[in-house]
């Protein structure tokens, strides 16, 4: 989905087509009327040519919805909307067949044509034609650059891994987890929802990599306050987790013990199934005395024991099945 190519206006494709068509030449025919026939010919095939080119290289690069994962398919609908898009790139397809047909009716009105004015005429038309059905799609082409600009900024996850989704309120500690887990520093991508994007690490344990995701700005607060483009922000990542590791802060500094409680709950609720990880972070300041897991990021205490309960829980998952036992099978 990173190649997709800026969509012109309808008022640059025309004058891109018309200026190429304007410097067409041809070799003269014998006669004054046959070399204007065959110059009128090629300054349509030229029009006709360049706007099949632009039109086939936006049809080529746009996404089809056949070819998107789950998460990318459902953050296409909540930005762009998949019937909108789809609609649109109809409406390009249909022009570009459109441009064909007049072009071949044209090049027979072309060969019948009995001096250099009916040439002339049947050109000048031939362009009016041609404008009024790109200028008809402008509100489809406007369409396609905004979904580009929007589809650029979705971000590539490899669907196939073990995904580690890391949450909790601001300030537990979260992108710390993930840099300390990580073996190479975490990559930042852009995420609609969010201007800190999401926080990417990858690490290997017994030849099986994983993937981690910090995702600030969107699992940090109940769901139940969030207006409806957050909520399906929300759902979109219910198709990128395995498994939700969340952070409590039991020194308060981050929000009270009893708000990161209900912040659980209410991801518990909302994501259902999703195997959930509770750990208590900043052990190096305050360890409560309860079964959780306690682990520092800043110290690294206890992170091993969470790798290892997350080897754990990852096997409870269905991606556990279809990924790692066929390899061990």
């Amino acid at each position: 989905m990173k190649e997709i190519p800026t969509v012109l206006r309808s008022d640059e494709i025309l004058d891109k087509v018309l200026k190429r068509a304007s410097a067409v030449s041809v070799k003269y025919a014998g006669s004054k009327l046959l070399t204007e026939k065959n110059k009128t010919m090629a300054k349509i095939d030229c029009v006709a040519s360049n706007i099949n080119q632009i039109f086939l290289k936006y049809e080529k690069h746009f996404p089809t919805i056949e070819k998107l994962n789950e998460f990318q398919k459902e953050l296409l609908d909540i930005l762009v909307g998949c019937q909108q898009l789809h609609h649109a790139l109809g409406a390009i397809k249909w022009c570009n067949q459109t441009v064909k047909k007049i072009s071949a009716s044209m090049h027979l009105r072309v060969k019948k044509a009995g001096n250099i004015e009916d040439l002339e005429k049947i050109r000048k038309e031939y362009y009016g034609r041609v404008a009024s059905l790109i200028k008809q799609i402008a509100p489809e082409l406007e369409f396609l650059n905004h979904a580009r600009d929007v589809i650029l900024k979705i971000p590539s996850i490899d669907m196939n891994l073990p995904t580690i989704v890391i949450s909790g309120f601001p300030n537990v500690g979260k992108s710390t987890l993930v840099k300390r887990i990580s073996s190479a520093e975490p990559d930042i991508a852009p995420y609609p929802f969010t201007t800190k994007g999401l926080i990417i690490g990858h690490a290997k344990f017994n030849m099986v990599e994983y993937q981690f995701i910090d995702t600030p700005g969107l699992l940090d607060r109940p769901v139940e306050q969030r207006n409806a483009i957050e909520k399906q922000a929300i759902v979109a990542l219910k198709h990128l987790a395995d498994v939700i590791v969340f952070l409590i802060d039991p020194t308060g500094y981050s929000g009270t013990v009893e708000e990161q409680e209900k912040l659980l709950a209410s991801l518990r609720r909302e994501f259902g199934n999703t195997v959930f990880i509770v750990v208590e972070t900043k052990a190096d300041i305050l360890r409560r005395k309860n079964s959780r897991l306690k682990i520092s990021a800043e110290t690294g205490e206890g992170i091993e024991k969470l790798i290892e309960r997350i080897r754990e829980k990852f096997k409870e998952t269905k991606k556990y099945a279809q990924i790692i036992e066929p390899q061990n099978a």
